[in-house]
């Protein structure tokens, strides 16, 4: 009786990993924003081939941060296939996807 208890838990578990683990594999979760692009450009890149690789994407929102000369575009694009174009043109120092970060909580330090 002790080894069916035994068996039937371990079958119970080892059913549960792995369903558990198969969810994880076909639903994967994006770990970057869809649509989303940050990229930088190599200094004094003219503003026309800015304007070019911008309208070639059809980006419809552009968020830019002066201190670090940081784009953030938004549009109706494939992030990954925007990426693979972005860096191929010369004037791109890089172009990567909006990476989703997330904060962890603060954990109360115990005094005694």
């Amino acid at each position: 009786m002790k080894l069916f208890i035994f068996i039937f838990t371990a079958l119970t578990f080892l059913y549960f990993t792995v369903s558990h683990a198969q969810e994880k594999t076909l639903k994967p979760s994006p770990q970057f924003a869809a649509g989303e692009v940050l990229l930088k450009f190599k200094p004094k890149t003219p503003k026309r081939i800015i304007l070019a690789l911008k309208e070639s994407l059809k980006v419809t929102e552009e968020h830019y941060t002066k201190s670090i000369d940081l784009y953030h575009w938004k549009g109706n694009f494939d992030t990954e296939t925007a990426i693979q174009k972005l860096q191929k043109s010369k004037h791109v120092l890089y172009a990567e996807p909006n990476y989703k970060v997330q904060i962890q909580k603060k954990k109360k330090i115990e005094t005694h």
